[in-house]
């Protein structure tokens, strides 16, 4: 995988030799199974390498929640920042979290957080979408957007 996506040796070596190399490729190429652009799989690539690393002080079967990719990802923002690479650490953050969380995800990593409790108006929402079930919306998909 790092080969379609680098083309400089000492970038391919540097992805190979990381950590998690086997898990981060598995993670590219489920991004390359859903069509995402190879500029786009570059930039998570790079942020993979780095949660990797960051994972490496961790133990292995430790699992992360919310508040503890916020740090890390503050951590990484303000790195940025001081070395130059980011004007502030708004993006940076943004990126390194929503990298972190699907990264996580796919290696079974990432603490499922509380679930949201149901609205008032949850019965009637289910209703009227068992009622479309029957008559009218046949797919799942259509469900879950009607739904929201």
């Amino acid at each position: 995988m790092f080969e379609t996506l680098f083309s400089r040796p000492p970038a391919i070596q540097r992805h190979r030799a990381g950590p998690l190399a086997v898990e981060r490729a598995t993670y590219l190429d489920m991004l390359a199974v859903q069509g995402t652009p190879r500029a786009t799989m570059r930039i998570r690539a790079h942020y993979c390498l780095r949660i990797a690393r960051e994972l490496e002080n961790w133990p292995r079967e430790h699992r992360f929640t919310p508040p503890e990719i916020d740090v890390m990802s503050a951590a990484w923002a303000a790195q940025s920042v001081a070395r130059g690479r980011a004007s502030t650490t708004k993006n940076p953050q943004l990126m390194f979290r929503i990298v972190a969380v699907a990264f996580l995800r796919s290696i079974g990593r990432l603490r499922a957080g509380p679930t949201s409790s149901l609205g008032p108006y949850e019965s009637h929402i289910n209703a009227f979408i068992e009622e479309q079930r029957q008559n009218r919306w046949q797919s799942a998909a259509t469900c879950r957007s009607g739904r929201w």
